[in-house]
């Protein structure tokens, strides 16, 4: 069952210096799963390790779950997309009256005192309660018009190269980009080898010979104001006789439909 979520946010500055700030979020709630997206800048003059906690609250203050993003670690100013999703039962997502987010070093080990960002207190309530779509909506019957054997190609307009439409190349229109984006089901191989030529060597390593622990596509605004399509995988493995476990992102430029009919990423990178 699917819910739309409304959000009635409020940002409280944290005591000393933020050195990340964090939009308002994004929830989907989905049978047991609670997913949220939400996009975070570093607006300090240095680079910045940590992630996003999140922590849900019943009408009395009651801590009834919390949730860790991937760790992030960007460059000064730079913006990245925080994604998660906290496993819980659909009586208890009834419960949740409020939602607070913080960017910290260690995550929810950290309190929202102890944030290096601004903390986000969001009002949390289902507006529809039978479900029928949600804050991340998707249409799966939208799935129905696309078609294998051809890709669907996305370019932003302010970007040197652009889509050369064919036979078997269909380029998409924004609002088209943000319709398969919201109907796509994961992330193809080819897409994965894709990210992993624009990674990190850490990343690259993961991508290649890691495991993949989850796999998202979701559709964000930066803080910059752009509504984009976002890979996201969260991969684990040993790297350089070190076990890591690392979230690596990507904007998504390329979809395909497999031969069950599902829509996949198929190519994300960097920018």
């Amino acid at each position: 069952m699917k819910k739309i979520i409304i959000l009635v946010s409020f940002l409280f500055p944290v005591v000393g210096f933020s050195q990340v700030k964090v939009a308002e979020p994004k929830f989907r709630f989905d049978k047991n799963r609670l997913s949220y997206v939400v996009s975070v800048e570093n607006v300090s003059g240095t680079r910045v390790k940590g992630g996003v906690c999140v922590r849900f609250f019943d009408a009395d203050g009651f801590e009834i779950k919390h949730d860790s993003s991937g760790e992030i670690n960007f460059a000064p100013k730079a913006i990245e997309s925080a994604n998660g999703y906290a496993l819980i039962e659909p009586k208890l997502e009834r419960e949740i009256a409020n939602v607070k987010l913080y960017f910290a070093k260690y995550r929810c080990a950290d309190s929202p005192g102890e944030a290096i960002s601004n903390v986000v207190s969001v009002k949390y309530g289902a507006s529809n309660p039978d479900g029928s779509a949600d804050s991340l909506s998707t249409n799966k019957n939208n799935v129905k018009k696309y078609k294998s054997g051809l890709e669907y190609s996305w370019w932003p307009a302010n970007d040197n190269a652009s889509c050369q439409p064919s036979e078997k190349n269909i380029c998409l229109t924004q609002q088209e980009y943000m319709e398969i984006c919201k109907v796509a089901e994961g992330i193809s191989k080819g897409g994965i080898d894709w990210r992993a030529t624009f990674g990190s060597g850490e990343e690259k390593r993961l991508l290649e010979g890691g495991q993949y622990d989850d796999i998202r596509v979701v559709w964000a605004q930066s803080m910059a104001g752009k509504e984009q399509c976002y890979g996201v995988v969260t991969a684990s493995g040993i790297v350089n006789g070190n076990s890591m476990r690392k979230e690596i992102q990507g904007v998504v430029k390329k979809f395909i439909v497999d031969n069950t009919g599902k829509v996949l990423v198929h190519s994300f990178d960097l920018w």
